[in-house]
Parts: structure tokens; C-alpha cells; sequence
């Protein structure tokens, strides 16, 4: 009589698993506006896969965030493991997996367990904006040109590939950091 009751117990959960199942797949967020959005409210953990293209190329650099967009905006993507294992430029198409989490580095982050090379393409050209619209964030994670006066440029001792320039544009004062392999700090003047 216990098996036949352990074996009831067994078969009526078994709806219950599979309702959970279900609710897993609704739960997964498949664009990077959806993650965003999971990010502002904070709900750390929840998983991701979506397809995207890099809209700013770390080059060489391992540890400075990835940004991507697809056609719901851009977000950053940080991961545990170095991205020259699948080495990426702007303009590639990537599929991505991962969980939102959040940085105090950046306003959207989310961390990648996997990612998946695609396709080359052709990277995307440079939005030319103000420096106040830099300062709204409205252009976070996407490829920018501005006009200003370079009042200061810092490199990093321990990281070559680390570049920081201060500038002023129109009304605003704007760090910039970025990969600096292959830029010639002499001729930032």
C-alpha cells in the first residue's frame, strides 16, 4: 500500500513540475530591453538569451564590459570568464546567455555565462552628439563622436589598455574611458 501511495504522490506532482517548466520559459528574458528593465527593478538572477549585435568592440582588453545592442537598445555585458575565448568586434552578431545582475560601474549590466559567435558584420558609425546628451545617459553602451577641448588624459601603470580623457563639451565636463591599445598618448594634444 505504501508504493501505490508513494506512486500517487509521485503522479500528481508531476503536473506541477511541468506548470514550472512553463513558468521557467516565461520568465526568460529574450531581449536586451527586457533585461534592462529586469536591471532598474532589480531582479537579480533572472536569465536571459537573446541575440544582439556589439555595438562597441573591447579590444584586447579582457576586463572592460561588452556593449551590445538589438533593436529594442543597448546594454553591457559583463562576464566571468575572458572574452578573447570568443573574440568579437563591432558589428558582430553574437547570441548571448547569462542572468541580469548589476554594477557600480554601469547603469545596465548583465553577466554572460555563455556566448556564441554568429556572424561578422559591419560595425555601426558613431551617433554624433552633444555633450549634454552624453550627460543624460540617453547614449550609454553605444559608439558616440562629440566636439570638446581635452583638458586631461590619464593611462593606467598596471593596465596599458586603460585610457581615461577629460573633456569639455559645450556645458558639460565628461570623463571618457575607454581601451587605449593603440593610442598614441603624444598625439592626444
Amino acid at each position: 500500500m505504501r508504493v501505490l501511495d508513494c506512486l500517487l504522490l509521485v503522479l500528481s506532482a508531476a503536473p506541477l513540475c511541468a506548470q514550472t517548466s512553463a513558468n521557467d520559459a516565461e520568465l526568460l528574458l529574450t531581449n536586451v530591453r527586457q533585461v534592462v528593465d529586469a536591471v532598474i527593478r532589480r531582479d537579480i538572477g533572472r536569465r536571459f538569451e537573446f541575440t544582439a549585435r556589439v555595438a562597441v568592440s573591447t579590444g584586447v582588453n579582457d576586463n572592460i564590459p561588452l556593449a551590445v545592442a538589438d533593436e529594442t537598445g543597448p546594454v553591457t555585458l559583463l562576464s566571468n570568464r575572458p572574452w578573447s575565448k570568443c573574440p568579437v568586434t563591432a558589428g558582430d552578431l553574437i547570441h548571448v546567455r547569462g542572468y541580469v545582475d548589476v554594477s557600480q560601474f554601469c547603469p545596465a549590466c548583465a553577466r554572460v555565462s555563455k556566448i556564441q559567435h554568429l556572424s561578422h558584420g559591419t560595425p555601426p558609425p558613431p551617433v554624433a552628439v552633444t555633450g549634454e546628451q552624453i550627460a543624460s545617459g540617453a547614449f550609454d553602451n553605444l559608439l558616440v563622436a562629440t566636439e570638446g577641448t581635452v583638458r586631461d588624459v590619464f593611462f593606467d601603470d598596471i593596465d596599458p589598455n586603460f585610457c581615461a580623457l577629460v573633456l569639455d563639451a559645450g556645458t558639460q565636463r565628461i570623463l571618457a574611458i575607454f581601451s587605449s591599445a593603440g593610442v598614441d598618448g603624444t598625439k592626444l594634444d
